[in-house]
């Protein structure tokens, strides 16, 4: 019966240590998951600070290009009614110009009249 006993005895003794060694690969396993999980975390705050630094800078870029375009598209405008305001300016000239031939062929059919 002694035997029996030490038997029972060792069997328990081996199902507690079983079940330390389980319980410290349960804890490791714990402490080891949730490292990774801080970790994971970290990286996540990371990159997504990232993102945002990339789409502030982005969004930066886009309004410079936009302003720009502005800019250029104002200017074109400009232009284009200097190059408007130019045309009329020699519009006006050409008919000036008409006229003044035909004051001046005018004048010289008058001395051509005198003279002859």
């Amino acid at each position: 019966m002694l035997d029996l006993v030490n038997q029972a005895a060792e069997i328990f003794n081996g199902m507690e240590n079983h079940a330390r060694e389980t319980d410290a690969r349960a804890r490791a396993l714990c402490t080891s998951l949730t490292e990774k999980l801080q970790l994971a975390e970290k990286q996540r705050d990371s990159s997504e600070r990232a993102r945002r630094e990339v789409v502030n800078e982005f969004n930066c870029k886009l309004q410079d290009i936009t302003r720009a375009l502005e800019l250029a598209q104002s200017r074109i405008l400009h232009e284009e009614e200097k190059a408007v305001a130019a045309e009329f300016r020699a519009q006006a000239v050409e008919v000036r110009l008409q006229k003044a031939n035909r004051d001046l062929a005018a004048v010289e059919e008058a001395i051509r009249a005198r003279l002859l």
